[in-house]
């Protein structure tokens, strides 16, 4: 069954508090999504649900709790929890760059994902992928980093709170539920719920 993930979806807020609960989670439809096309969470830190609802919403976002079964073999992991995966990861990479299928002056993650998940059959058994982008929370979001250094006057650091991205296939991938609006609290305190 695995551990038990908690997780958090940041959406711009329309007003439509029973819409969400009701039809969510929403998948992303960026054409340049992170992880290739599925539904975003942030997993464990609630801050970095926060920092991208102020960074890319404007400030006016709504974030749902759910939570998920954590389950190795049907998680494709690139947050570092299992360097194969990045391994296999860069290797498919060469590979599709190798045959023609990517350029190297336009390749993304989400362009390999969008390859990979229609064109590699071995690649089903994933029903979700997990990534950490380092950088993601910039030097104008301070708020919502917490790091240290290893050493004084170096650019390495631990980060402390890690943005740790996970984008589910489908809405039923490793058994996700409990799908509820925790922010803003005002839908929750007039009592929308």
């Amino acid at each position: 069954m695995g551990r038990i993930v908690t997780i958090y979806q940041t959406l711009k807020d329309k007003g439509n508090p029973d819409e969400v609960i009701n039809k969510g989670p929403f998948e992303c439809k960026w054409n340049n999504a992170w992880l290739g096309k599925g539904y975003y969470f942030w997993e464990i830190l609630i801050d970095s649900a926060h920092w991208w609802g102020n960074a890319h919403l404007g400030g006016n976002y709504i974030i749902c709790k759910a939570q998920y079964n954590f389950d190795d073999a049907k998680i494709f992991d690139l947050s570092n929890g299992n360097p194969q995966h990045n391994l296999e990861f860069e290797g498919i990479i060469n590979e599709l760059t190798k045959k023609g299928f990517l350029k190297k002056h336009n390749t993304t993650v989400s362009r390999v994902f969008n390859f990979v998940r229609t064109h590699i059959p071995s690649f089903k058994i994933y029903e979700a992928t997990r990534a950490y982008s380092p950088n993601a929370i910039g030097e104008k979001f301070k708020e919502f980093q917490r790091r240290i250094n290893y050493e004084n006057d170096k650019k390495m650091y631990l980060d402390l709170r890690p943005a740790v991205q996970i984008c589910l296939y489908s809405k039923t991938s490793l058994n996700f539920r409990n799908y509820q609006i925790i922010y803003p609290k005002h839908y929750i305190e007039e009592g929308v719920f």
